[in-house]
């Protein structure tokens, strides 16, 4: 079997919604699966009678304290940091063969065929990206507005802004790695010549091991700063 799903918190239930509605629209015999982030018990899902879609519980996705869990992290991030354990328990406890996940704001127009064709064909996974071809039409965002963060977590980069805020240094930029992979693993800390003990300093301070001169693209996206913080995936855990 093959199904769909999103994860939303109860303000944004419209737009499950209406994703939910469109994708069935052109997948009729398939299932769509949506994750309510909120404190929820089982029998809440009387509210969802009626809906298109399953509702699926935080408590029913294994993840062992998620009351903890919500401690760490805003709600975008939270949203985020439950993906994983919400598609592993659907492809488990509901035998899919496999599964879409689409971000809430989307409305489905047309079958996604090339996706499933895909899948037929072998690919363990596909993935739609952002853009594919330069964008330079001088409008936002732009193509480097979509990179003001070393990695895809949302809020990354504004939380170790915070951090780097709450240490006492003067936060300036709050922005990205002209990297194009989009996807960092590892964060670092970039210093301009003359600048390689205030870039110790703060490596200290927040953990990264990693320092080497700033290159030619991030000092120019990080205007006059002496040192720059990229943020990878191993600040988010």
């Amino acid at each position: 079997m093959t199904g769909a799903c999103t994860i939303v918190s109860p303000n944004y239930l419209a737009y499950a919604r209406t994703l939910s509605a469109s994708y069935l629209a052109q997948h009729p015999d398939q299932r769509f699966f949506v994750l309510i982030v909120a404190d929820l018990a089982l029998e809440d899902r009387k509210v969802f009678e009626g809906d298109t879609f399953t509702p699926v519980m935080l408590t029913e996705i294994g993840i062992k304290d998620i009351k903890a869990e919500g401690m760490k992290y805003d709600i975008l991030e939270l949203n985020t940091n439950v993906k994983p354990s919400f598609m592993k328990h659907l492809l488990q406890d509901y035998d899919l063969e496999k599964l879409v996940y689409l971000d809430p704001d989307i409305f489905v127009y047309s079958p996604l065929a090339p996706v499933f064709e895909a899948l037929d064909a072998g690919a363990a996974a596909t993935l739609t990206p952002h853009m594919t071809t330069p964008v330079s039409d001088g409008r936002a965002p732009s193509e480097q507005d979509m990179l003001y963060n070393g990695t895809t977590v949302p809020g990354l980069a504004k939380q170790v802004g915070d951090r780097v805020a709450a240490q006492g240094f003067r936060l300036g930029t709050v922005a990205n790695t002209a990297d194009q992979q989009q996807q960092r693993a590892e964060s670092v800390v970039l210093f301009s010549p003359g600048h390689r003990n205030e870039a110790r300093a703060v490596s200290r301070r927040l953990s990264i091991s990693q320092r080497q001169p700033v290159d030619a693209a991030s000092q120019e996206l990080a205007g006059d700063a002496t040192v720059v913080v990229i943020a990878g995936a191993d600040l988010s855990q």
